[in-house]
């Protein structure tokens, strides 16, 4: 005779409290009180019980999703990608799987099941953003997917931008375009991990196709004035390509004050296609960061994981497509 299983119902009758507080326990809510998470966890186990561990059917559940969106003070970082196609990517890629996104911002804290709204989600996409150690080993502990955008931790799941690919892809249309023999980039010196890959893809490019190139790394945007145009005896150069669109504008806008004119007497390229691009007549030259794509493999994945408990790690690297301009 099979053996009857155990219920949360079970576990209340059994300690005389709520059914509601003994699911939210045992669904890894921090609502309630640590004595009465441990009572009630060490009273489910004694009695046997057993998490029922079944596929979600994409057209009855609705999957709670929280998108953690980068804080700065700096108002320039706000117009580094555009939030509205990232969201349209994550919900294209859940197709018919319904979802609600909670937003978020990381502000540095690890407060992060401390209200009801995330005290029971499904999967974390973490965008454009380093989260803290304590929070994803608090994920992993709780079995919750989790996977980063436009950043690469080895040891975990990520979806990134191929800068390496595409600053190969941005020195070879200055090439058959412009026939450059002279490049500079600019870049940055935080976010070191993306940097390298930005001035090692441009290292590659100078090499693959016999192009002298220089590498000039700045702290901040703030250092682009017109002291900083004339240290860099710009004017030896065929084309100077910034680590992202919010450089090349700013940079744009102290090379005309100089009287260098784009592109007639140097190229300019940014990378990232971001929102800023389209607040100028002269659109910049630039490779694409594929925010949308970036949401869209994510959305899949973690759909994979929650509705079909596919496991499988992603460690994945997209291409960015040449985005034409007027300024090469």
């Amino acid at each position: 005779m099979a053996t009857e299983k155990v219920t949360i119902y079970d576990i209340a009758a059994k300690l005389n409290i709520s059914v509601s507080t003994v699911s939210r326990v045992l669904n890894n809510s921090q609502l309630i009180s640590n004595d009465k998470t441990r009572l009630i966890q060490e009273t489910a186990a004694q009695m046997g019980y057993q998490k029922r561990q079944i596929k979600r059917h994409r057209g009855r559940t609705i999957l709670n999703i929280v998108l953690i969106l980068p804080y700065r003070e700096d108002p320039y970082m706000h117009l580094f990608y555009d939030a509205a196609q990232l969201i349209k990517g994550i919900k294209e890629g859940f197709g018919d799987t319904r979802i609600s996104i909670i937003t978020d911002l990381d502000l540095g804290e690890s407060k992060f099941f401390s209200h009801k709204k995330t005290s029971n989600i499904d999967g974390v996409i973490f965008a454009f953003s380093d989260p803290q150690d304590a929070l994803m080993k608090n994920l992993d502990s709780r079995k919750i997917p989790y996977v980063l955008l436009n950043r690469i931790k080895n040891t975990h799941n990520y979806i990134c931008c191929d800068y390496r690919a595409g600053m190969m892809i941005l020195i070879k249309n200055l090439l058959e375009i412009r026939g450059v023999k002279k490049l500079l980039y600019i870049g940055f010196t935080s976010n070191v991990e993306i940097s390298e890959r930005k001035e090692v893809g441009f290292r590659e490019a100078c090499r693959k196709y016999h192009i002298s190139g220089d590498v000039h790394m700045i702290a901040s945007i703030n250092e682009i004035d017109s002291n900083f145009v004339d240290q860099l005896h710009i004017k030896g150069k065929d084309a100077v390509l910034c680590s992202n669109d919010i450089l090349a504008v700013t940079l744009y806008q102290e090379l005309l004050h100089k009287g260098i004119h784009i592109p007639e007497d140097i190229a300019l390229t940014g990378f990232d296609n971001s929102p800023i691009r389209e607040l100028f007549r002269d659109k910049i030259t630039t490779i694409d960061l594929s925010t949308g794509r970036l949401g869209h493999d994510a959305a899949v994945w973690l759909k994979n994981w929650i509705v079909n408990r596919d496991e499988s790690m992603i460690q994945e690297l997209v291409p960015g497509g040449f985005i034409p301009g007027s300024t090469i």
